[in-house]
């Protein structure tokens, strides 16, 4: 591998840019082929969308349990606060 390089070095210029240019080319080709096919798959093995296992109820039950979370914090708080009076 490290003769091939030496090799390559010794060529001009342009010869030098366009093998960059075809090798940076396939490797994103192979990683945008592997992108689409984990994609595709994912895709076909999904649910469809319902009132259910939208992403909106998802994030509407999140929301609702971190708000009775508070809520209930709030709660068991009052009864340790006291309000003292300081007179000046």
């Amino acid at each position: 591998m490290f003769d091939y390089l030496e090799r390559l070095r010794s060529k001009p210029r342009s010869y030098r840019q366009k093998f960059a240019l075809v090798f940076a080319s396939s490797i994103t080709g192979v990683i945008v082929v592997a992108w689409v096919l984990a994609f595709s798959s994912k895709v076909q093995n999904q649910k469809p969308i319902d009132a259910e296992n939208s992403p909106f109820s998802g994030l509407k039950n999140t929301a609702s349990s971190i708000m009775e979370g508070i809520g209930n914090f709030k709660v068991d708080l009052k009864p340790t606060i006291k309000v003292e009076k300081v007179g000046l």
